[in-house]
């Protein structure tokens, strides 16, 4: 019968010639310090572990899953329940990463800031180009081209987007229970600029920012924020701009009754939503201001060395 433990000890087994400590001894907490989780480079590989034993014990149940869905540290365990990676190979990922990513810990800081900013500009864009199918599409891209160097997970994205995502599909009478090709193309081209954008920005996605730590670390080659982005924006910028011209052409032609709203009253409530927000409040201008700097020292951190010391 395959247990938990038996799946630990396995995954144990291939991790540890690859990190040099024993998942069993952080399991237990058998001489180990009481922070030892706070090291990225402990905990996302005993994370892994406990995912993949639980992934194994479900199929022993007679759960088998028919598709994965991993974020950030799942991402791994997720490729090998879907067969992407071998468990060998998964560990050699989760090892990899880990130790990376745990050179940079006291480097920086993280920043929460709780705004209603991208509400308020969705509302805005779509309040004034919402009329007409094709620059609503074009409004919700925008939307998420502003988002991408600023959140860097893809899923915090989609989540923040994906409300005002369906009210638009229904304001065009696009449902679950009657879809249409302009919702159609409005939750696939959001879903590919979620993606996509993210490539455009060194900070758009983690996987981006271990990149250029393995660029570094394996080839001694230091890759600036102004590198990455004028290297892979147009690229994400014109593969953006060609979804947003082709797919409700070729992919999903729009019908007539696709090019306009066609719920009464729709685009008049998200009006009233952005009216009832008022004005920027003092709290969302400093908010936009951290914003503006944080970008502001990303794209000049070239410099940096040479004004700071």
């Amino acid at each position: 019968m395959i247990t938990l433990n038996r799946w630990i000890d396995k995954v144990d087994a291939v991790l540890r010639p690859l990190v040099g400590w024993s998942l069993l001894d952080y399991l237990a907490r058998e001489g180990v310090p009481e922070n030892a989780y706070d090291k990225t480079e402990i905990a996302q590989p005993t994370m892994f572990a406990l995912q993949v034993a639980m992934v194994e014990w479900l199929r022993a149940q007679g759960v088998d899953a028919e598709a994965c869905v991993g974020h950030s540290v799942g991402e791994v365990a997720a490729a090998y329940a879907a067969g992407a990676l071998t468990l060998e190979q998964a560990c050699r990922v989760i090892a990899h990463r880990s130790a990376v990513q745990g050179k940079t810990a006291g480097m920086g800081k993280m920043m929460a800031v709780g705004l209603s900013a991208a509400k308020r500009l969705a509302l805005a864009l779509l309040s004034r180009f919402g009329r007409r199918a094709s620059t609503t599409l074009l409004a919700m891209l925008f939307v998420q081209l502003a988002l991408a160097p600023l959140i860097p997970a893809t899923a915090a994205r989609a989540a923040m987007t994906l409300p005002m995502m369906m009210v638009v599909a229904t304001i065009y009478r696009s449902t679950a229970q009657q879809p249409t090709n302009f919702g159609r193309n409005l939750f696939i081209q959001n879903m590919c600029g979620i993606n996509i954008f993210s490539s455009g920005f060194m900070t758009g996605s983690t996987a981006n920012l271990l990149a250029v730590g393995l660029i570094f670390t394996m080839g001694g080659q230091r890759v600036y924020y102004t590198d990455w982005m004028l290297a892979n924006l147009p690229v994400a910028l014109t593969a953006m701009a060609l979804a947003w011209w082709a797919g409700p052409r070729w992919l999903f032609p729009l019908a007539d009754t696709d090019l306009r709203p066609q719920l009464p009253g729709g685009l008049e409530a998200l009006q009233a939503q952005l009216g009832a927000l008022g004005p920027l409040t003092s709290r969302e201008r400093k908010g936009a201001a951290i914003f503006a700097l944080v970008i502001a020292l990303w794209m000049t951190d070239r410099f940096q060395a040479s004004w700071f010391g």
